[in-house]
């Protein structure tokens, strides 16, 4: 791993945009990464943990949006 040197005048660029996949539902999830470096460091993790929760919901979801789990089983039952 590279490692990064305190006294360096470098700086480290953030990207201008997210990039956009091939899922809508999902390039909605992840929009708010655009705005992520206005905001101060300690609250990238509550941004971070939105994205990944909703993340998970989308993967959840089945092709039709029903709430699939693990396993194929939807809610409520079989």
């Amino acid at each position: 791993m590279a490692e990064i040197d305190a006294d360096s005048n470098a700086q480290l660029r953030w990207p201008e945009k997210v990039t956009k996949t091939t899922d809508p539902a999902v390039d909605a999830v992840i929009s708010p990464l655009a705005g992520l470096s206005r905001l101060p460091t300690a609250e990238h993790v509550v941004v971070y943990d939105s994205i990944h929760g909703k993340l998970r919901q989308e993967l959840d979801a089945g092709p039709d949006g029903d709430a699939e789990f693990p396993g194929g089983t939807k809610e409520g039952g079989a």
